[in-house]
């Protein structure tokens, strides 16, 4: 065998007995490498919801609490409150109509309001 010079650095301690590949870039131990991130902040910004509201309340009644009636908030609303009428006695279970609110997230320096919920 070879004999390892005196303050002489082995050839195999300079190199990985295995190369492999780190975020697509081959390194052997050999040579520094540059791993770049993975997107810019602005690109973030673009692509994650950074916040979510509601937006402005809106009323929907059905005209009377003498009726029944469903009620589906429009899409990307959700329902936000209730109004119970009390029209007489034991008349606390008339519905007198519903409010409801859009949901909203700022996604891209601006607020937009979801398609569904």
């Amino acid at each position: 065998a070879d004999a390892l010079p005196s303050g002489g650095t082995a050839v195999a301690a300079n190199r990985l007995a295995t190369p492999r590949n780190i975020n697509g870039v081959p390194f052997d131990g050999t040579l520094d490498i540059n791993i770049t991130s993975g997107m810019t902040q602005s690109t973030a910004d673009g692509r994650y919801v950074q916040n979510v509201q509601l937006g402005a309340q809106s009323y929907h009644s059905p005209g009377g609490n003498e009726m029944s009636w469903n009620y589906s908030a429009p899409s990307g609303c959700m329902l936000s409150g209730i109004n119970v009428q009390e029209t007489g006695s034991r008349s606390a279970d008339n519905i007198g109509g519903v409010y409801y609110r859009p949901v909203q997230i700022y996604i891209n320096n601006a607020w937009r309001t979801v398609s569904s919920v």
